[in-house]
């Protein structure tokens, strides 16, 4: 039995709807690798169906030979599938979270990492972006566009007058 409340599967191409109706009853995670998929089988997993099942879905880059350098170009493809052969089921949001909260339930470090809360590691990705802009800041994003990255609240990359103005803050309540 591979569908347990403990597994994330990767890729889940070959399955049925009833398939994905069982990982998602039994809380199975999926993990979605759309850049690979297509190169590799010229199609991805039914990831609509399994959520419409209530299924958790998360977004992953696979090996770069086929798939994405990072979860970046992984997000523009997922964007670029929702919107030319899913009609837009998944809302910005929603695909924001399958690279973020959701990818650590799937990984099941949603106590340290995945959203931004008081005594979680503060891992965190600061984007450009124009006024207004929300999640389609993100998933529009290249790599100029990432301002700054912090790993554990301390600058790992970012533009210059960023890093080197950083002060660490004290946690908020």
């Amino acid at each position: 039995d591979f569908t347990e409340k403990n597994a994330a599967h990767i890729h889940s191409i070959g399955l049925t709807a009833a398939d994905y109706y069982k990982m998602a009853r039994e809380e199975t995670k999926l993990i979605w690798s759309p850049r690979s998929n297509v190169s590799l089988y010229g199609t991805t997993a039914e990831v609509h169906i399994f959520h419409r099942l209530g299924g958790v879905v998360a977004l992953g880059t696979d090996w770069t030979y086929s798939g994405s350098a990072n979860m970046l170009r992984e997000l523009a493809c997922a964007d670029e599938w929702n919107r030319d052969r899913l009609r837009g089921y998944f809302t910005d949001r929603q695909l924001w979270e399958m690279a973020t909260i959701n990818g650590a339930i799937s990984t099941q470090s949603q106590s340290l990492v995945g959203s931004l809360e008081v005594g979680k590691v503060a891992d965190v990705a600061i984007f450009s972006a124009e006024e207004g802009q929300t999640y389609r800041a993100v998933l529009g994003a290249g790599n100029r566009d990432v301002a700054l990255v912090l790993k554990g609240g301390a600058p790992l990359f970012g533009e210059s007058p960023l890093v080197e103005a950083w002060q660490p803050c004290d946690p908020v309540e």
